[in-house]
């Protein structure tokens, strides 16, 4: 709640100054009332936001200063026409703002303040029909704030996802959804009657790195290694990294050999890479599936198994070897 409130405090200042130039438009004709209700209000949002920073309760000074701004509002409307008041709109902002801080309840209970203000206000009976600029002035400023509120609120969502599945170091999906994404590759490929290949790809002597030439370099290894893999891959083939120095590849559509070819393909092109200067080499191992043996648990404990038998039989390998797999005439081609 209080991490929201901190991600959305430039939207409210922007919000603010928004509301605070339509006061000003709406003041050429009511007076100065309005801009005196405006600059009160301006004058509390520094007050409840230094309070908060010192309470163990911050929420309540939050909450405080939406109804505040209800209040405010409801001030604005009273004295810029009432019931006829181009401000009235207005009294939806504190109902969004609430909604995106405390959600359900920040919006009941701001909603429930608005209803009240409206109710009140409408009670109040103006016969002055809004000049132009006015209109101007109101509608641009509801139009500037809950874009900005909505601007935020999706950026928040797209940054939340990208964080949820995203490693951040690497800029490659993390493990969080490989099971849920080999299941659909999975189902694609019963269809289709193709097998699916799994590769899991391990930086040989990626320790001596960071001891020896410390984590910076060491993140840098990480990312470059990444990128080789994501550009030897096409877009529809998805690169993981599983944690440390481990990274994974799903291959819809190509058997074990073709497989093994393409890990093989990324080894040498890592290799002459030499990413961070360091000269570097990875072993992998591959497995492939398809029908009903096309299980993601057997097929990821298959490669991680071969991983193994690579890094015990030397490293700088793939295992299995090609030799191991494909029949002597592909060989020959």
């Amino acid at each position: 709640m209080v991490d929201m409130e901190r991600r959305t405090r430039h939207v409210r200042s922007l919000v603010l100054l928004a509301v605070g130039g339509g006061t000003g438009v709406l003041a050429l004709k009511w007076g100065w009332r309005p801009l005196g209700v405006f600059a009160a209000f301006a004058l509390c949002v520094p007050v409840v936001n230094r309070a908060m920073t010192r309470s163990e309760r911050p929420e309540n000074w939050l909450l405080t200063l939406t109804l505040l701004s209800v209040i405010a509002l409801g001030g604005l409307a009273a004295l810029t026409g009432g019931a006829t008041s181009l401000a009235l709109p207005w009294l939806v902002l504190p109902v969004v703002a609430a909604t995106t801080v405390f959600g359900a309840n920040g919006f009941l209970v701001t909603l429930d303040a608005a209803i009240i203000a409206i109710a009140v206000i409408v009670g109040t009976t103006a016969d002055n029909k809004p000049d132009a600029e006015q209109v101007v002035a109101a509608t641009a400023v509801l139009v500037i704030a809950v874009g900005a509120y909505v601007w935020e609120l999706m950026t928040a969502d797209l940054r939340s996802r990208r964080t949820s599945v995203l490693d951040p170091l690497t800029g490659l999906l993390n493990r969080s959804t490989l099971a849920q994404r080999f299941e659909e590759l999975r189902q694609q490929a019963m269809v289709a009657h193709e097998p699916v290949a799994l590769v899991i790809i391990d930086i040989d002597h990626f320790k001596r790195v960071n001891d020896e030439l410390g984590h910076a370099v060491g993140d840098v290894v990480l990312r470059e290694v990444a990128a080789v893999i994501r550009t030897s891959l096409r877009s529809f083939e998805p690169a993981y990294r599983l944690g440390g120095e481990e990274f994974l590849m799903l291959l819809p559509g190509m058997d074990e050999a073709a497989a093994i070819r393409h890990a093989d393909h990324i080894r040498r092109r890592v290799a002459e890479a030499c990413p961070a200067g360091v000269n570097l080499t990875v072993s992998a191992g591959v497995a492939a599936a398809q029908g009903e043996e096309l299980l993601y648990a057997r097929v990821f404990d298959r490669a991680d198994a071969r991983l193994y038998i690579a890094k015990g039989a030397g490293r700088n390998r793939v295992e299995p070897t090609l030799a191991s797999v494909a029949p002597p005439m592909q060989l020959a081609q």
